[in-house]
């Protein structure tokens, strides 16, 4: 439900965040 669209959005952010700045 409402976790998968959250893990979703988290993975996007992390090879989102690899492209970009690394908030990790």
């Amino acid at each position: 439900g409402l976790y998968k669209i959250v893990s979703s959005i988290l993975l996007g952010r992390v090879e989102h965040s690899q492209i970009g700045t690394a908030d990790r």
